[in-house]
Parts: C-alpha cells; sequence; structure tokens
C-alpha cells in the first residue's frame, strides 16, 4: 500500500489545483462502490480535505449508476467530519426510486469506515426541449441581466491578490505565511478554476449586503448535451465508461466543485472584516438547485453571495446565486451553513 509520506509527495503534484480530472478521479469497484485515486486537495490555508471534492465526487459517482440520459436537478448534502486527505475515501451509492423521469440517489462517503458525508441527489431525464436556446435570460432572478462587454470594475484574481497582500498580511494571521501565499499563487496562475474578483473582495471595513465574482473552468470541457438525448434509443448505462471533461454531465460535476470555493469563506466580508480573517471556519450542509440542463463551466459564471442569517454562535447560512454570463441565465442556486468565526 501507499505509505503517507508517498501519498504526500503524490499529493504535491495536485497542490497547484490544476488537474480536475486527477483532483475529483475515482476507481470503480463495483456498480455502486468507488474510491478516491488521490490524496485530497487542501484549500490554501485550510488543515483538512476541500468540501467541494467531496461534492464533485459524489455527483461523479451517482453520475456513473444512471443512464446517460439523465443528469442533476438537485442536490443536498451534509458534512459530518473533516476530510483527511492523506486517506482514501470510499463512496456507496443506493438507489432510492428510480422512475421514468426522476431517480433519486444517496451517496455516502467514508474514511476509516467512519462515516464523514452524506449527499442525496435528485436526477432528472434530460428533455428535447431544454436542449433548445432560450431568450436572454430566464427570468427566475431579480439580478440583473449580464454586460457581456467587459469585466468593468473586476479585476483577475491573481494581480488583485498581489496588490492586496500586504494589507492581507496585516490584518489576518494565514497570509502571512510563506509557504500560504504561495499556494493562493498557484492557484490563482494555474488553478483549473479562473477568477475575476471585484476591487473590494480582499479589503476589510466594507459592510455589504452581497457580494459577486466570476469562476469558470480553464480546460476545455464538451458541452454537447445532444450526446444525452436521443428519442430511438433505449436507456444506457455508462458502466464500462469513464464519466471525464468529454461527457457534457461532468459539468455538474465541476460545478460541484468550484461551488464550495468561495461560498461560507466570504462571510467575514459581509461584517466589515477580510475574507481571511477567520480562526474557525467548516461548512455543515451544501445545497444546490440546478436550473440549466446545458451547464458550462467553460462560461464565465457570475457567483452572486449573500450571507442570509448570521448566530453570535458563529453559524452562518450562505445563498448563492449563478448566472451565464453570456446567456444571462440563471443556471443553479446554492445554499450552504457552516460556522465561521472571525
Amino acid at each position: 500500500g501507499k505509505t503517507p509520506s508517498k501519498m504526500l509527495l503524490k499529493n504535491k503534484a495536485l497542490l497547484s489545483f490544476a488537474h480536475i480530472e486527477k483532483i475529483l478521479e475515482l476507481q470503480r469497484l463495483s456498480f455502486d462502490t468507488f474510491s478516491s485515486v488521490n490524496p485530497g486537495i487542501v484549500p490554501p490555508a485550510g488543515r483538512v480535505g476541500f468540501g467541494g471534492m467531496l461534492l464533485g465526487q459524489s455527483v461523479l459517482a451517482a453520475l456513473h449508476t444512471v443512464p446517460l440520459s439523465f443528469v442533476p436537478v438537485s442536490l443536498h448534502s451534509y458534512f459530518f467530519i473533516g476530510c483527511d486527505p492523506l486517506e482514501t475515501i470510499s463512496y456507496s451509492v443506493f438507489s432510492l426510486r428510480e422512475g421514468r423521469n426522476y431517480i433519486h440517489k444517496e451517496v455516502q462517503a467514508f474514511q476509516k469506515n467512519k462515516l464523514m458525508f452524506k449527499s442525496m441527489l435528485m436526477l432528472g431525464k434530460v428533455d428535447e426541449r431544454d436542449l433548445k436556446p432560450s431568450s436572454k435570460g430566464n427570468g427566475l432572478s431579480g439580478i440583473a441581466l449580464e454586460n457581456d462587454s467587459d469585466f468593468k470594475g473586476y479585476v483577475p484574481a491573481l494581480n488583485l491578490f498581489k496588490s492586496k497582500l500586504d494589507a492581507l498580511q496585516n490584518a489576518a494571521p494565514k497570509p502571512r505565511e510563506k509557504h500560504i501565499v504561495e499556494r493562493f499563487f498557484e492557484r490563482y496562475s494555474i488553478g483549473a478554476l479562473e477568477y475575476n474578483f471585484p476591487k473590494s473582495f480582499f479589503d476589510g471595513g466594507i459592510y455589504t449586503s452581497s457580494l459577486d465574482y466570476y469562476v469558470r473552468l480553464r480546460p476545455s470541457i464538451s458541452n454537447d448535451y445532444s450526446k444525452c438525448f436521443s428519442p430511438t434509443r433505449v436507456d444506457s448505462y455508462s458502466n464500462k465508461e469513464i464519466i471525464n471533461i468529454n461527457d457534457p454531465r461532468y459539468n455538474y460535476v465541476v460545478f460541484s466543485y468550484l461551488s464550495d470555493a468561495y461560498f461560507l469563506i466570504t462571510a467575514p466580508h459581509f461584517h466589515g472584516k477580510h475574507i481571511h480573517s477567520q480562526t474557525f471556519s467548516t461548512s455543515l450542509d451544501h445545497t444546490i438547485h440546478w436550473h440549466d440542463t446545458c451547464l458550462d463551466c467553460n462560461d464565465w459564471l457570475h457567483f452572486y453571495v449573500k450571507n442570509k442569517n448570521a448566530c453570535q454562535s458563529g453559524r452562518h447560512l450562505m445563498e448563492g446565486e449563478i448566472l451565464n454570463k453570456r446567456s444571462g441565465k440563471l443556471v443553479a442556486t446554492c445554499l450552504q451553513e457552516g460556522i465561521s468565526i472571525f
């Protein structure tokens, strides 16, 4: 077996966040059981495995157990204990109900035989009507339609982080550590996810009711959802095929991963603090409702975040609305509750 030191060395190759398929890679053990292949990814200032990895891998595992014509509609998940990045994660998929148009699955994740994470998914059959282009926007959000022309007021994440580093290091302890700063540089420069942040993203002393940013996947990913629909084809399962970026459904895997990156961590921003000023932060749950069948993570996704509720005990409820910048459509709504102490 792999020794911890060997796994740690291999994990260093993944620390850049550049290899999305490696981060989320699963080995199929049976029809409904899977295990992680590589050590877990850890956020730059974190100590345990990234929750988005669990979300993405649970969706990936579930997709391997449903017909090709089904895509996720909603996800409800709970985090029980922190993920050890050096330990293998085992996933078991349970079928709750399999109907003609909707399938319900439960995914459980274990480390050392301890249940650490659970996710329930509803998947819907792709309808031919959902594959047709719609008019700009879908009327589901009160957010103004996107301006396709530019990113006025937004800055590439690496440039902004460098320009704000001195202020961050004066205000928060973690960005003062050299290896953490290097990890942020890696994430923003060659990471699989590309970000554009508003100029005030890393600022303190700002009390705001909402925060937004742009994110997209750098590596090219298929968005040909016609592969998921054929009026003459009998539903088939991808039993022997490994779902990857050549499969349009992988967009849902990637979206689940990225939806956890700048969500709870932004809570201090709503209370006049720097977003990296937490002394403790952990996610308790995570919910996603997808509204667009033809999800495309190569498009710029405009992520609007609100801190809907904050308890004195440190529990925060975050809400996110995600729009496709090009089409103006609301593609997903996310909710996350967690503990953030700052």
